[in-house]
């Protein structure tokens, strides 16, 4: 049986104590938006470590503590936030400092905003600029504000673009420069009719060799509503035009120092009509366990382009340095998730063989690399009642599958070097991996509870 250690999240760090699990919740922590609780949210930097957040998402959204652990060593550090941090904008992983903002009103006509900036090793939390930003508060007897764009695209310098929504009468799109405190502008025309105020989403990436792009999405709605409202001939369907631009960060920071603006135009790779929708990789399944570290080594990007008249989606590589771009799939109906490892992107096809007289049935997994067809076959054993539920692969020697049995309430985890082994999770728990990107392998699984409450005095 392979060897390998199982670490409660309790045993690493004595302050989360004061949390207790809530196992009431045992629903995906896809719906936490709905839930009246705090969650635990973990996310593996690109040295492998790995920075789990406690946040709160209803009835006020913010993130309360954090819990760092380093994969080297599993050193823990824990650190609860002064400011009510909304979002945490960036960890400078390098020197464990984290940077976020806060939202608060200050009237009915006003809102404050501050970018916090907390040196973990210190535990030193300072504000580090501040402003103010006209806001129409639709609804004063609530403390809620409707949330805008703000991203850090370094240490140093803050994009912030206010959406097309009553509640920011004056539309804003600049970049703050923490140091000199100087701010921005950026040009928000695009094309004829077609602004950056249209702004539905946007992240910040880190690529091979250390270069970060800034990737934004333009059309103010989601793909679902837009094909929503494109089947039912709506009338509400007044946003048609769709972009995707992605931006060098030197490339902007230089523009916006030497030329004092910023023009996103230049950058835009990707446009849809009104009978189609694009996204940036649309459904890569490594996109929140092994994302920054699979992309530091991918100088590509994945985006998807759908055709609502002929019910296909079309899947294209970006070349983030040439800025070119191919198609390296096509699908019609329903799409698979895309997995990606070092070996390139690819689908996996599942089926599964019953025994007779046996309680185990056989698992058949299908790796189909998209850009050469390559075919790579696995196969397990596992019980009648377990379905397949993920295959995880950070490379072709470090990948997992998990299975999910629904009679049992529990998911459990395959490893592919070693079949006879795996790691049984309850439905209301999560895991991550301790990667050891040295030898190219897991170290450990640390095991947390997906929803938490705090314990009262």
């Amino acid at each position: 049986m392979r060897e390998i250690s199982i670490i409660n999240i309790y045993n690493l760090c004595k302050e989360i104590l004061e949390y207790k699990p809530d196992e009431t919740i045992i629903i995906p922590p896809s719906l936490q938006s709905t839930i009246n609780a705090l969650v635990l949210k973990p996310v593996i930097t690109p040295k492998a470590d790995i920075l789990f957040e406690i946040a709160q998402y209803f009835p006020k959204v913010g993130v309360e503590s954090i819990c760092f652990v380093k994969g080297k060593d599993l050193n823990c550090t824990f650190y609860r936030f002064l400011n009510n941090v909304q979002q945490i904008l960036l960890f400078d992983h390098e020197n464990c400092i984290l940077y976020g903002y806060t939202m608060k009103k200050v009237n009915r006509d006003l809102i404050e905003i501050k970018i916090v900036q907390v040196d973990l090793c210190h535990a030193q939390e300072r504000i580090i600029f501040n402003f103010s930003i006209g806001y129409l508060d639709q609804s004063p007897e609530s403390d809620s504000i409707e949330p805008l764009y703000l991203s850090a695209l370094n240490q140093r310098y803050f994009l912030i673009i206010t959406p097309i929504i009553p509640n920011y009468p004056t539309k804003i799109a600049k970049i703050i420069d923490t140091e000199s405190k100087e701010e921005i502008q950026i040009n928000p025309y695009l094309f004829e009719n077609h602004n950056i105020f249209e702004i539905a989403d946007f992240k910040v990436i880190q690529t091979h060799e250390n270069k970060k792009y800034l990737l934004i999405k333009t059309g103010r709605i989601c793909s679902f509503e837009k094909r929503d409202f494109y089947n039912s001939n709506s009338a509400q369907y007044t946003d048609k035009i769709e972009t995707l631009i992605v931006a060098p960060i030197e490339e902007l920071i230089d523009e916006a120092i030497s030329q004092k603006k910023i023009d996103f135009s230049k950058y835009i790779i990707a446009m849809a009509d009104q009978s189609q929708t694009i996204e940036f990789e649309p459904f890569l399944h490594f996109d929140k366990m092994f994302a920054p570290i699979i992309a530091k080594n991918l100088p590509f990007i994945l985006y998807s382009k759908e055709s609502f008249n002929k019910n296909s989606i079309d899947i294209f590589k970006f070349d983030l340095e040439k800025r070119v771009a191919c198609k390296i799939a096509s699908f019609e109906g329903e799409t698979p998730f895309i997995n990606c490892d070092d070996k390139g992107y690819f689908v996996v096809e599942a089926s599964y063989s019953n025994l007779p007289d046996s309680n185990l049935q056989k698992l058949i997994l299908e790796k189909i690399y998209l850009e050469n067809c390559q075919r790579m076959k696995e196969e397990l054993m596992i019980e009648k009642d377990e379905i397949f539920e993920k295959l995880y692969s950070y490379s072709s020697k470090v990948s997992y599958i998990v299975t999910k049995n629904t009679l049992k309430g529990e998911f459990k985890v395959y490893f592919l070097d070693d079949k006879k082994s795996y790691l049984t999770i309850k439905f209301d728990e999560g895991f991550v991996p301790v990667l050891d990107i040295a030898k190219n392998e897991i170290n450990a699984f640390i095991i947390y509870p997906n929803f938490v409450k705090k314990l009262t005095c």
